[in-house]
């Protein structure tokens, strides 16, 4: 038996391959000129990656929340595409569920506008599952804070097992590689009428922002080991930001929290890890699961889907 999951994030699709024990991944960058390859690049993977006597039992992909090059439609169009072709379903695991939010948290203080949510809530509570097993204490009775860090950044605090809040940079959170976060929405309006055009402002705060968009490319590649007092302004910022809306959070759940947990690629570099910390040791226990956990959590889910299956 074998299980296909894919994951869309960012500016790529991750692509995980589970057959028994082994568990192979690639990672396929998607530009605006190789979605029409890019199929073909994936099954030509999943051919070389599959065992010949083995059948592909179903795939799962996650619903894109985001706004960049990665699309919902470009990646569910290549699963639905890969579905056909091995005869297996589809199914969709979904990014958000407002139903599990506190209702106080919808509230943006203007009745003409609604709040909404982009993040991938399977990973949160794949990553509180996990530590509350650590723990010994059922999820249920369980609260975490749980920030995922890479290209873009997903902070949400989970109470009863559920994601009650959350922020991204795509918003109203911290900004990103290339996200702007929450901005002063006057300016966002003078921008978008300086440049006539709302779609060039959105581009601007979603594609070149952040630390790239304060930052040229060398000081980039370099921003972690920079002495540059420009730099170092910008990167402290960057951890400045994430560590406000993790203490938000902390309020949200009025300070009881079990752990604080730090996901994502940008937890695996010290310099920055060090320096978000330091603002928020005293909030609680912080515990720092470095790495992407898209796939590894959209598997587990997969499973729990094959198990039903079994089970009904």
């Amino acid at each position: 038996m074998s299980i296909l999951v894919m994951y869309a994030h960012s500016c790529e699709i991750q692509v995980g391959l589970s057959c028994g024990p082994i568990f192979e991944t690639c990672f396929f960058t998607l530009e605006s000129d190789n979605k029409g390859c890019l199929q073909k690049t994936i099954e030509g993977w999943i051919e070389s990656a599959l065992p010949k006597e083995s059948e592909l039992e179903l795939i799962v992909i996650n619903e894109s929340n985001s706004k960049g090059i990665v699309e919902e439609a470009d990646s569910l169009c290549i699963a639905t595409s890969l579905g056909k072709r091995y005869g297996t379903q589809v199914f969709v695991v979904k990014a958000t569920n407002v139903s599990e939010y506190n209702p106080k948290a919808l509230i943006t203080g203007t009745p003409a506008i609604n709040r909404g949510y982009n993040g991938d809530i399977f990973i949160f509570e794949y990553l509180a599952r996990q530590q509350s097993k650590k723990l010994n204490k059922p999820m249920e009775n369980a609260n975490f804070i749980v920030a995922n860090l890479d290209k873009e950044i997903h902070i949400g605090a989970l109470s009863g097992g559920k994601v009650i809040d959350m922020i991204s940079s795509e918003n109203e959170g911290p900004f990103s590689e290339t996200q702007s976060g929450g901005i002063p929405f006057g300016q966002l309006l003078d921008l978008c009428q300086t440049l006539g055009n709302e779609e060039k402002a959105l581009r601007i705060i979603s594609e070149k922002s952040g630390l790239r968009g304060y930052l040229n490319p060398c000081d980039f590649t370099n921003i972690w080991s920079s002495v540059n007092e420009a730099v170092i302004l910008v990167r402290s910022a960057f951890a400045y930001q994430i560590a406000k809306e993790i203490g938000a959070f902390s309020a949200v759940l009025k300070g009881n929290i079990d752990a604080i947990v730090l996901s994502g690629e940008l937890a695996k570099n010290t310099i920055f890890v060090k320096d978000l910390v330091q603002r928020i040791y005293f909030l609680g226990d912080i515990v720092i699961v470095p790495g992407n956990y898209g796939l590894i959590a959209l598997l587990e889910e997969a499973k729990s889907i094959l198990k039903e299956r079994i089970n009904s």
